[in-house]
This record gives C-alpha cells, sequence and structure tokens, in this order.
C-alpha cells in the first residue's frame, strides 16, 4: 500500500520526468478533471500536482501489472484511510505504449517483424462486439470475452457512444486487437460516418467475475441526432447474440423508441 502524497517528493517528480518527452501525451480517464489531457514535461508536471492534492488523504494499492510485448498495464485502487469516509473506493487501470518512433518501440521492431503483432484488449460496445459485424471492416475477432463496463451508460446520437454514470453499467465484448486491426475499424468509423472515436484505459469485468485492463474507444464530440431505428434494432441483436443479459438488450432498444 502507498500513499502516494507522501512517496512522491521532488525526486521522484524529476525522475518522472526524466522518461517524458516533449510529445508525450497522457489523458486522465479519472482524476480532477476526467478526460483531461496533460501534453509535455511541463502538462504531466501540473497534472501530477493536481492529481497529489486530490488523493493527498487516500492510499494507492497496486494489485497488478502485466508487460506484453512494447505495451504495459497497471492496476490499482485508491481507498480512504477513514472508514467513515463518504466515498466508496476507486478502482484505475493505465495502459502504456511507447509511440513508433521512440527507442522502446524500436527496440521491439525486429521482433514484429518475425512474429504476431502484439495485441490489446478493448471493449466494444457497439455493434462491433459481434464478431459477425466486425468482419465488415476487414478485421477477424481471435479472443472474444462477453464484459461489463461499470461507471458508464451508453447512447446512440446517432451513433454509439458513452456517457460517464456512477449507477450504470455497459455491456459489450472485449476482444484482442493489434494497432492495425483498431486503425481499420475506426479510420472507418471516422471516414464513413464523420465521428472520431479516442481510446481510453478501462476496467472492464468478464461475466465471471475477472477484472481485465483494456481499452475502449469513447467519441468526445458527437451530433445529437436521432439514430436509425434499423441500427438500434441491429445492435440490441448483437447483445442477444453475445449472450449478455436481455434487460440490457431492452434497454438498448428503449434508446431508439422515440424514432
Amino acid at each position: 500500500m502507498i500513499h502516494r502524497a507522501r512517496f512522491f517528493d521532488q525526486s521522484h517528480f524529476t525522475r518522472v520526468l526524466q522518461c517524458v518527452t516533449t510529445t508525450f501525451v497522457y489523458r486522465a480517464s479519472i482524476g480532477p478533471e476526467p478526460g483531461k489531457t496533460y501534453s509535455g514535461a511541463d502538462g504531466v508536471r501540473a497534472g501530477i500536482v493536481e492529481m497529489l492534492a486530490l488523493d493527498a488523504d487516500r492510499a494507492a494499492v497496486i494489485t497488478d501489472q502485466h508487460i506484453h510485448g512494447n505495451m504495459g498495464f497497471t492496476r490499482r485502487a485508491y481507498r480512504w484511510p477513514s472508514p467513515a469516509a463518504s466515498v466508496s473506493d476507486e478502482l484505475r487501470c493505465d495502459f502504456i505504449q511507447p509511440p513508433p518512433h521512440h527507442a522502446g518501440y524500436a527496440a521491439h521492431s525486429e521482433d514484429l517483424m518475425t512474429t504476431s503483432q502484439p495485441r490489446v484488449w478493448v471493449f466494444f460496445y457497439g455493434t462491433i462486439m459481434n464478431p459477425a459485424v466486425m468482419k465488415d471492416f476487414g478485421v477477424t475477432a481471435n479472443e472474444v470475452v462477453p464484459a461489463k463496463l461499470a461507471g458508464f451508460d451508453i447512447t446512440i446520437r446517432p451513433r454509439p457512444n458513452l456517457i460517464r454514470s456512477e449507477q450504470m453499467s455497459v455491456f459489450g465484448s472485449l476482444i484482442a486487437m493489434t494497432h492495425e486491426d483498431l486503425t481499420a475499424i475506426y479510420s472507418g468509423l471516422e471516414k464513413n460516418f464523420r465521428v472520431r472515436y479516442l481510446p481510453e484505459a478501462v476496467l472492464a469485468t468478464t461475466l465471471d467475475g475477472a477484472l481485465r485492463p483494456a481499452l475502449c474507444y469513447l467519441a468526445p464530440h458527437m451530433s445529437d441526432a436521432p439514430p436509425q431505428p434499423a441500427f438500434v434494432k441491429q445492435l440490441a441483436e448483437c447483445v442477444r447474440t453475445m449472450g449478455l443479459p436481455e434487460w440490457y438488450a431492452a434497454h438498448v432498444e428503449s434508446l431508439g423508441a422515440s424514432c
């Protein structure tokens, strides 16, 4: 257990910032300003100060860490030391990967040419959760795990998107993807529907209760247009095909009830 505010001092700031390049970008999925982006050494320094201020009375517990090729995942919980605290514990995860031009990536370039590309778990909540639909993008899903993501609710305006909601959960599929696969899918969505989805690190739960760090793609901006009834019906059918709860399929169908 680590009390983060006590653990970090100026020397730790310096060490962290030595790893930050001018092109470094950190998008916070939770914290003082969920979704806020910190860029470069100065931006990351300011972000660390904000996060330490928020977590001053909490203890961080790192539950596990995984390295897959040139990608890393960490999962942790933040806990208030007082049992009388009014806010519950928070679970968080980080996804870390150097950009292609980074030396850490280059060290793996030879391996990537002779072995299969590294894959990352991605939580899909739209029709792409169904491997049959994913094939329409020219991508074949090899590892598919039905799952849910707590703390979000689904909207369709007019494409699927997630909004933060502490009381809700979204169901979908965890699928192991290559970066080439992800580029094909999300560049296609941007081209065809003019919607740009961006990745966030999340902590999904499989239907048997196992926690799994993953990426999830959300659209920061989307027009508030009503969805096509046929698309809503297709999404509900994908939910059923993946063996997800019937009540959730009905919830999806209700999003198109006014169309």
